[in-house]
């Protein structure tokens, strides 16, 4: 999670605790995790859960505010002051004075009734941000260790997510997903057939590419049928391209450069919604997805970088892909186009591969995965 006060940026580097950047020099803030980042006027405010409370950082110390942790909804910035929601302990929603140097209650209804002004990292990611998939904690030389560790206090797989809401009846530790059919309705966490995911925490849903392709890839009737299989196969790839000058970071990129097309012979346009929409790019891929409206929606996209992010687990061993592959299970080894462009070339955008869980700029004319996203209704 990253926010700013004035004109330094705070960032949230997980296990390495929170850090401060002035432009030139990188200083630790403080080694312990936050669950969660607001700010207001010309501070940092942060939440460390577990007992911390929310405390604030005014540039050259921390105070706490209160000693209660920030639950459901987080902070958020509101008339430059903090909003936080303590309902399990203090009830409703309440707004920090910096005038007097205290709280004061602006409702008894907590977030699930009352929002307050969306974080950055809620801006960014939707209704919340996912946990990093680890649950467990490590010395000096051995992984996987039971938490807590005696010496090693505040490491990832005691707070947050994964900690406190783990439950793998519905993805791992603290991911939480749900099937989707091919009309975008809900199945049950055991169903054998799906197409798309909703993720509850993030509040986006994702193409899943669960089913077998394989017909779908080398049958010519199943194609006619279905336009949207002849480009959203799931070892297909394709080149980033988007015409919209608006936020294609000064390049609209390469049409037409990946491999999405089927090889049984047939011709690739038989049956397509829209006539001749068979270039293996990102547009005409979300383009073909929209107007076959998969799982019933017509509003698909290709996702941030910060969205793509969302779906990365960091407790796999080397050389397994980090995705929950019960509710992803034909995810490639390999890197997955993000919409975000890449400000320090305009022949660039960023991509996210998921073996290594590392974030690259990847050239335009690169060819790619791609998973569709939405914002779920």
């Amino acid at each position: 999670w990253l926010d700013g006060s004035v004109n330094e940026l705070a960032v949230h580097f997980g296990s390495h605790g929170l850090l401060s950047y002035d432009g030139t020099t990188w200083t630790t803030l403080t080694t312990l995790n936050p669950e969660r980042l607001g700010g207001w006027a010309g501070g940092l405010a942060v939440s460390f859960g577990s007992g911390f409370g929310l405390w604030n950082w005014n540039g050259s110390r921390w105070r706490q505010l209160t000693s209660y942790d920030v639950e459901a909804g987080g902070m958020g910035r509101w008339n430059d002051a903090l909003t936080a929601d303590f309902h399990s302990t203090q009830g409703g929603l309440w707004m920090w004075q910096p005038s007097s140097g205290g709280w004061q209650r602006t409702s008894e209804l907590t977030p699930e009734a009352q929002a307050p002004a969306p974080s950055l990292a809620s801006t960014l990611l939707g209704e919340g941000a996912n946990d990093t998939g680890i649950t467990w904690c490590a010395n000096n030389d051995t992984n996987f260790l039971p938490c807590p560790v005696v010496g090693y206090p505040d490491q990832d797989g005691e707070s947050g997510r994964d900690s406190d809401n783990n439950d793998n009846t519905d993805g791992h530790a603290g991911f939480s997903f749900v099937k989707l059919d091919a009309d975008g309705n809900p199945l049950l966490a055991d169903a054998e057939s799906w197409t798309c995911v909703r993720d509850n925490v993030t509040g986006l849903t994702w193409e899943a590419k669960s089913f077998d392709l394989v017909e779908a890839e080398y049958n010519p009737v199943i194609g006619a049928t279905h336009p949207y299989y002849i480009l959203g196969g799931t070892s297909w790839t394709y080149s980033w391209y988007n015409p919209d000058t608006t936020n294609n970071g000064g390049g609209e990129g390469t049409p037409g450069l990946g491999t999405c097309v089927p090889v049984s012979g047939f011709s690739p346009n038989v049956g397509t919604v829209e006539p001749g929409n068979t270039n293996c790019d990102t547009d005409s891929y979300v383009r073909q997805a929209n107007i076959e409206g998969l799982c019933g929606a017509s509003d698909w996209r290709l996702p941030t970088l910060p969205e793509l992010q969302t779906l990365l687990r960091y407790d796999t061993l080397p050389g397994v892909i980090k995705i929950d592959m019960d509710y992803f299970p034909r995810t490639q080894g390999a890197y997955y186009w993000a919409a975000t462009p890449y400000a320090g070339f305009t022949s660039s955008a960023w991509c996210v591969h998921f073996l290594y869980g590392t974030a690259d700029y990847c050239p335009k004319s690169f060819t790619a995965y791609a998973r569709l996203v939405r914002t779920s209704n």
